[in-house]
């Protein structure tokens, strides 16, 4: 999207949530801060060199860079520091509204861009996204993984205006708290019943391998991995909660 498609949809959103001052003048800069810099990729090309290449903001894989700053947000939001929660903010709205603007197959990517910086923002779309916010990583990292984009320039300024939306209220809302602490404190239980099953397992392994039963071992061995790839799992979705609601 151009800059001041960036920006005017930014703007209105963080209006309507009743956010102002320096919170709004932060987001404005972060929102076109990715456009400010050139970033770079390693790629293998067909003849199979390696390259540096431009990341482009439209990329699916661009969804890890937003989910990024919004963590980074949302932490400054918990700690007060609600300029530095805008600046991060608009700089992952920046690369969710792009990624609204898909690319079209015969028509030029910049004129669908150029279209839908002429038409009037929709402000249904804004109030469908903060009704259906819900402030919660699992479901804000979800969202931004399969969110919907469009080659129409109509549709692709409605998308941007809901996913805008929905991820502003997410991040300066604080709600769910006690609901957060009652999962955080599930995944730690199960973390510490699956990791007393591999404490068991584990010598078991080692005994097998040792006695040459190995068939033995591989499914032990197997089964060892599985439970040590969901007690990761566990860990990991009770970190984010821990960022997300300061817990």
């Amino acid at each position: 999207m151009k800059w001041r498609t960036h920006r005017a949809l930014t703007r209105m959103v963080l209006r309507r949530l009743g956010l102002g001052g320096g919170v709004v003048e932060a987001c404005l800069e972060g929102v076109v801060e990715p456009d400010r810099r050139i970033e770079y990729s390693l790629a293998i090309t067909p003849r199979g060199r390696v390259r540096l290449v431009r990341k482009p903001h439209h990329s699916f894989w661009r969804a890890s860079d937003a989910i990024h700053y919004i963590y980074k947000a949302r932490q400054c939001f918990l700690k007060g520091r609600l300029d530095m929660a805008g600046y991060y903010l608009g700089q992952a709205l920046h690369y969710i509204q792009d990624r609204c603007v898909e690319k079209p197959i015969l028509a030029d990517h910049g004129e669908v861009e150029a279209e839908a910086g002429e038409l009037e923002i929709p402000g249904d779309a804004i109030e469908r996204g903060i009704m259906d916010s819900i402030s919660h990583p699992k479901r804000v990292e979800g969202l931004v993984w399969t969110m919907a984009g469009s080659t129409s320039p109509g549709r692709a300024l409605w998308h941007a205006a809901y996913y805008t939306a929905w991820v502003a209220k997410a991040v300066f809302t604080i709600s769910g708290v006690e609901e957060a602490r009652r999962q955080l404190q599930g995944l730690n239980k199960w973390a510490k019943r699956l990791g007393l099953g591999l404490a068991i397992l584990a010598p078991i392994t080692l005994l097998a391998c040792a006695l040459g039963l190995m068939a033995a071992v591989m499914m032990l061995a197997i089964l060892d991995a599985v439970i040590l790839a969901i007690i990761l799992y566990l860990l990991n979705e009770g970190m984010k909660l821990r960022r997300w609601f300061g817990i």
